[in-house]
Parts: C-alpha cells; sequence; structure tokens
C-alpha cells in the first residue's frame, strides 16, 4: 500500500514539471513570435526624398529618427539619390518602434539592408540626413545622435558651437538641438546653454517629447 502511495505522488510530482516546463516552452515561443512579428522584409518601389520610400504595396514608410531635406531645400537631390542607391529596388527589412505610423499614415520604421546595414544611421553617418529625435520611437535615439554632428545642429539653431541645449524663453523647456521642435522654437525666444545642468538652474525642465 506505501509503495503504491510513493508511486502515486511521484506520478503526480512529474506531471506537475512537465505541464511547467511545456508552460515555460510556450512562453518563450509566444516571446519569440512577439520579436519577429516587429519586423518585415519588403520590396522598396519608389523614394520620395532622403528619408521616406514606398513599398510594394503602395504605402510610403517614414525613417524613424532622421529628418532628410524636403524637395526644393539645398541638397534634397543629393540626398534622395543616395537612398535610392541604398535601397530602391531592394528587399528589405522594416523594423518598428512603439508607434506604428505618423500623423500622414506613413510607416514609422528602423530600416536593414540584406547584409544588415543600418540604413537610418547610414543616411545620418554620411551626412545626407540629420539625427531628429521624437519620442515614444527613440529606441536607437543614442546610436543617431553619435552618428550626427551635435555642434553643427545647434549652430544651425542659431547657436554657438559649445552650446549643448537650447530652451524655449516661453514653455521654459530645453531641448537638444537634434530634436523635432527645437527647430520650431522662434528666434526671440530662443535661449542657448552649455551644459543641461545650466538650463535646469535657470529654471528650465528637460522636454517630455523628445
Amino acid at each position: 500500500m506505501k509503495y503504491l502511495l510513493l508511486v502515486s505522488v511521484l506520478f503526480l510530482i512529474s506531471s506537475c514539471s512537465i505541464n511547467t516546463s511545456n508552460n515555460i516552452e510556450g512562453n518563450v515561443v509566444t516571446e519569440q513570435n512577439q520579436s519577429i512579428s516587429e519586423k518585415e522584409d519588403v520590396i522598396v518601389t519608389d523614394v520620395t526624398d532622403g528619408d521616406t520610400f514606398k513599398i510594394q504595396n503602395g504605402q510610403k514608410v517614414r525613417l524613424i529618427g532622421i529628418n532628410a531635406p524636403e524637395k526644393n531645400e539645398k541638397y534634397y537631390q543629393e540626398s534622395t539619390k543616395y537612398l535610392e542607391s541604398l535601397v530602391l529596388n531592394k528587399e528589405v527589412t522594416m523594423e518598428k518602434d512603439v508607434s506604428d505610423t505618423d500623423r500622414f499614415g506613413r510607416l514609422l520604421r528602423y530600416v536593414y539592408l540584406e547584409d544588415g546595414t543600418f540604413v537610418n544611421l547610414e543616411m545620418v553617418k554620411f551626412g545626407y540626413a540629420k539625427a531628429k529625435s521624437y519620442k515614444p520611437d527613440i529606441k536607437y535615439d543614442h546610436i543617431l545622435r553619435e552618428a550626427s554632428s551635435p555642434s553643427n545642429e545647434c549652430i544651425s539653431l542659431g547657436c554657438d558651437e559649445n552650446t549643448k541645449v537650447i530652451g524655449n524663453k516661453n514653455s521654459l523647456v530645453y531641448h537638444y538641438c537634434y530634436c523635432t521642435f527645437a527647430s520650431r522654437i522662434k528666434k526671440e525666444n530662443l535661449v542657448c546653454f552649455n551644459s543641461e545642468e545650466e538650463a535646469e538652474n535657470l529654471g528650465y525642465k528637460e522636454t517630455n517629447v523628445c
């Protein structure tokens, strides 16, 4: 009787272990599937400018974290042609961050070539686009910023080469110069700071948007 009882207990323990193992494996598979679903292979059929292109289903894709010259702006053609040389008529892998689309309905994506080349970074690294940050899509923000020239960004906004962040007199908020909203500050409201500490000591708070 004791022998039968012991066998029954061992059987129950073994069953629980198998179920637990299956559940763990199931969770891992689910997580992997979620990760895989965030990436997608597509064919690029047209390039609009240095940060936007069209894929085979007709949708437009906007490269996250960068900003290239618009049509009729300086270096528009150079920027557009370089992106064309990288992706046009090629299969690329798109990676989603937090947002799926922007307000224009364009897919927001990081893009990679077959050999692993990070297209967003490539455009910034060789000067065909600038790093531009917009929360919540900031997964590779630090990489793009490092490849860009922060001092040039600040100078283009009207500050000197020692500027690290800029503030808005109206909102008392400071931005990094590569931030999308930094370029929207009116010149009469623009304040240049050599550090975040300098801005904060004067009552400015870091922006929540980039």
